[in-house]
């Protein structure tokens, strides 16, 4: 993982998908689109990159305190926990990871309609990598509350199992 920082810091036009995509894969910034500006059409691009890597994208990891705090009363499955990243592989033992902006967090909100932020974490739900090169030594919005820093999604990119079709083979 190299760290690329992100250049561009607005909460509607940000490129923190962008710099985090391009950390996490090795790649120069340029190489990578700029997810934001494809609005709902980002997931080809962004699968695209990844099986090319030799990777697939096998859905995503919640923090279960945090979707406890948004959907009051509607069960959690604990198979797509955080805490299974242990059985994860990742990207050489790295994770594309999201948390509520520092930047942008607005408490009035509560824990719905936040602008969201892409960083990199290890398997102890460390972060590793946060592209804005201003959110040195920051805490995370809402990690005294939802635990693992702060965290509430995590991508999970794992390598391809060889001869095996991607999963999102018409995308």
């Amino acid at each position: 993982m190299t760290p690329v920082y992100q250049t561009i810091v607005d909460p509607d036009h940000g490129n923190c998908m962008q710099a985090t995509f391009a950390s996490l894969f090795d790649m120069n910034l340029e190489d990578v689109p700029h997810f934001l500006e494809l609005k709902d059409g980002w997931f080809p691009s962004f699968y695209k990159i990844i099986v090319e890597k030799g990777y697939d994208y096998e859905g995503g990891l919640y923090n279960k305190k945090l979707n406890e705090l948004r959907f009051p009363g509607e069960p959690t499955t604990e198979k797509f926990q955080l805490e299974n990243i242990k059985d994860l592989q990742g990207v050489n033992g790295y994770f594309y990871a999201c948390v509520y902006s520092p930047k942008y967090f607005d408490p009035a909100k509560g824990y719905t309609d936040q602008i969201t932020h892409a960083v990199i974490v290890d398997k102890n739900l460390n972060i590793v990598h946060d592209p804005n090169p201003n959110n040195k030594d920051v805490k995370y919005p809402l990690a005294d509350e939802i635990g693992h820093n702060g965290i509430h999604y995590i991508f999970v990119i794992e390598p391809k199992e060889p001869g095996k079709d991607p999963k999102f083979k018409n995308v």
